[in-house]
């Protein structure tokens, strides 16, 4: 994906290494693994936004939906697993969320939008990331996952940007994500080329 139309869909400043694709076409288990937990990860997220911003009907409706959502995705993951022979072991923290997570604001509301924020550049990331894997895939199995998760994963962004429009306006958004995507750029550079979707 060329970095212009990088800018020009997500506003992500630089591009997954080629290096880091290949790693993972090497080691596709490890990444199948990685993103199970990634799924429940967000889900699990999901869940506790809902519960925590009840008072915001359009988040709270929002984030229960896509919980559904990626729970049925985590769903998909572990059954191409089980059809591998392999089990999902117990998972440690997305240093990759982590990283991007310490800019979250501790006041709110200003916390909710950065969460909002937040949440749609891993989508976005991810979405990146899963068109690159498709293009490379030798499964086919694989390839239809990854496709499918990739236009998933553009609409999950969409979703996230536009819940904090709504909360403060388009162009507050624009200033604080652009800030958040300077963040992102560092991260994504001091990140080892692991096979994990955030690696």
């Amino acid at each position: 994906m060329p970095d212009a139309d990088l800018r020009a869909r997500f506003g992500l400043r630089v591009p997954t290494s080629r290096t880091w694709v290949e790693a993972v076409v090497a080691d596709p288990v490890a990444t199948l693994v990685d993103h199970a937990h990634c799924e429940m990860k967000a889900a699990t997220t999901a869940l506790m936004m809902a519960a925590r911003y009840a008072a915001f009907p359009e988040v709270a409706d929002a984030m229960l939906a896509l919980a559904r959502q990626e729970i049925a995705h985590y769903e998909q993951v572990a059954a191409e697993l089980r059809r591998r022979g392999v089990h999902p072991e117990p998972h440690g923290a997305d240093p990759y969320a982590k990283a991007l997570r310490a800019h979250v604001a501790a006041d709110e509301p200003r916390r909710l939008v950065d969460l909002l924020l937040v949440s749609s550049i891993v989508e976005a990331r991810s979405c990146e990331r899963f068109e690159l894997l498709a293009d490379a895939a030798v499964d086919a199995a694989l390839r239809d996952l990854w496709s499918e998760f990739a236009v998933c994963e553009a609409g999950h962004h969409a979703l996230f940007v536009g819940l904090a429009e709504r909360l403060v306006g388009a162009e507050s958004v624009a200033r604080r994500k652009d800030t958040l995507l300077d963040a992102e750029a560092v991260i994504v550079a001091s990140l080892p080329c692991d096979p994990r979707i955030h690696g």
